[in-house]
């Protein structure tokens, strides 16, 4: 039986892992929002009249809604931040059927295709691949 010489020694940096995976879930949350953003934009760029019909995203009439739209990535999640308007377009008043433009591109039923299964889980894939591995260093023999 080989005799044990010496121990290994294994050193983590959590600290810095955490950063870097702070850093990229961000990173990847900021190009996640980004996409969301354009998809939107695109939606909400047909030129009116005739106005759009209920069910559909709204067209650009003033073009007040469509300057003046963000989605921006925060410690929380994803924000959107539009006009005060927006959210009875998005769902509706008594005097008027709603027009989504947001919910159908956030649960993935609309837009380019890019999603396959959720936001949450491309946001998942692209923060892996920046983090790649630094978790551990190499162990170190010691003597």
């Amino acid at each position: 039986m080989p005799r044990i010489r010496g121990t290994m020694q294994a050193t983590f940096r959590t600290r810095e892992v955490a950063n870097t995976s702070k850093r990229a879930v961000l990173r990847a949350m900021r190009e996640v929002a980004g996409e969301i953003e354009a998809q939107i934009r695109t939606a909400i760029s047909i030129q009116g009249p005739p106005r759009s019909l209920p069910g559909e995203p709204p067209h650009k009439d003033t073009g007040r809604l469509h300057a003046n739209f963000r989605v921006t990535a925060g410690a929380e999640g994803l924000n959107v931040w539009a006009m005060p308007y927006a959210w009875f377009l998005e769902g509706g008043t008594v005097n008027m059927d709603p027009r989504p433009f947001v919910g159908p591109i956030m649960r993935g039923r609309h837009g380019t295709g890019l999603l396959r299964k959720s936001w949450d889980e491309e946001i998942a894939r692209r923060a892996r691949r920046y983090t790649g591995n630094p978790g551990a260093s190499k162990p170190k023999r010691m003597r």
